[in-house]
């Protein structure tokens, strides 16, 4: 969450308001570093129904989805974010920030290329993308 406070952000009080929601993608993992897209749903679904008893219509979060190839394998990675768009039915708009720089660094271009499939609108340095 550096680079949003960096920028200006003030997530704390963004949290404290119930303006914006924080997960981290690490609460998601499960069985020897299994991520689990039932369990970010889970939270998803609680973050959700308590803002809506605050009288939001929908909730706004963003997941910190910093990738640790010691705990998760790019394979289990890509079928996490492909279950979460099938499953998630909620009024929820969700960021997924990945450290794009990190995954090329470990020589992981073609799962940062892979992510983007899953996810409708692609946000980087300069770089603007629509999939319909």
């Amino acid at each position: 969450m550096g680079f949003l406070r960096s920028a200006g952000v003030d997530i704390e009080s963004l949290e404290k308001d119930r303006r914006l929601g924080c997960l981290l993608i690490s609460d998601c993992i499960v069985d020897k570093g299994r991520l689990s897209s039932a369990k970010a749903f889970q939270t998803a679904t609680t973050l959700s129904q308590g803002d809506r008893e605050l009288g939001f219509k929908g909730t706004r979060t963003i997941t910190l989805a910093e990738y640790h190839p010691e705990y998760v394998s790019p394979s289990d990675l890509l079928r996490y974010e492909n279950e979460l768009g099938r499953t998630f039915n909620l009024p929820l708009s969700g960021f997924c920030i990945y450290n794009a720089r990190r995954l090329v660094d470990l020589g992981l271009h073609e799962l940062l290329i892979s992510l983007f499939k899953p996810h409708g609108q692609i946000i980087a340095k300069g770089l603007a993308s629509s999939q319909g």
